[in-house]
């Protein structure tokens, strides 16, 4: 049985390029030290707004690497069907149908940006106004 089926034989064979990789990480990365930074003295007034700044940082390289888990194992149930096809015969094959190849998830990236800017936003402005709204410090002069 001869396969008709037109897909990107390059991704369903191939794995990410190494610059997206290294994008991601190096996010995470920075969304880490944010937030290990945060425990050091003076600080933040506001946890609540740190916590939604990391979570913006966070968001684009976790949902990258949630997409790229989901499409590996997509790539790996294909790979199994192709090679169990292969054991069947031409009534089965008729029954069952051929493997159909995966395809790429929906990355959905304006919703994501979308999502992480109004995080980010929420979170500065909510650290801004516990700022504004700590009382100030009292300088205290030797006489």
């Amino acid at each position: 049985m001869t396969s008709t089926n037109t897909y990107d034989e390059a991704w369903v064979k191939g794995s990410a390029p190494l610059w997206k990789k290294l994008l991601v990480w190096i996010s995470i990365t920075f969304a880490t030290l944010a937030l290990i930074g945060s425990f050091q003295p003076p600080y933040p007034s506001s946890w609540v707004g740190l916590g939604l700044e990391v979570a913006a940082m966070l968001l684009p390289g976790l949902w990258w690497l949630w997409c790229e888990h989901q499409d590996r194992k997509a790539r790996a149930t294909f790979a199994e069907s192709v090679k169990f096809h292969q054991f069947l015969t031409e009534e089965d094959l008729r029954l069952v149908g051929e493997a159909t190849p995966p395809r790429p998830r929906q990355r959905r990236w304006p919703l994501v940006a979308l999502i992480a800017l109004v995080l980010f936003a929420v979170g500065t402005t909510v650290d801004t106004a516990a700022d504004a709204s700590a009382p100030a410090a009292e300088s205290v002069s030797r006489q």
